[in-house]
């Protein structure tokens, strides 16, 4: 759970260094990326940057097998 945490947060940070705003509220999706309309490349980048590292990060660290048995 840390490493998807950890994704999330180094994705903010490529999205907060690229400039990625916008100035309406709207819902946490992909349908929401018009909203970032002249910074949407960037938010773009951000979102891709953050699947990545989540991933890279859950399989250098791996996950607990017990958790995946109980859901």
């Amino acid at each position: 759970m840390w490493a998807v945490s950890l994704g999330g947060a180094i994705g903010g940070v490529v999205a907060a260094l690229l400039g990625a705003h916008n100035y309406e509220y709207g819902s946490s999706s992909l349908f929401a990326l018009p909203i970032f309309e002249d910074t949407i490349v960037a938010m773009v980048i951000a979102i891709i940057v953050t699947i990545v590292a989540s991933c890279v990060l859950t399989i250098l660290f791996g996950f607990d097998e017990e958790i995946l048995k109980k859901h």
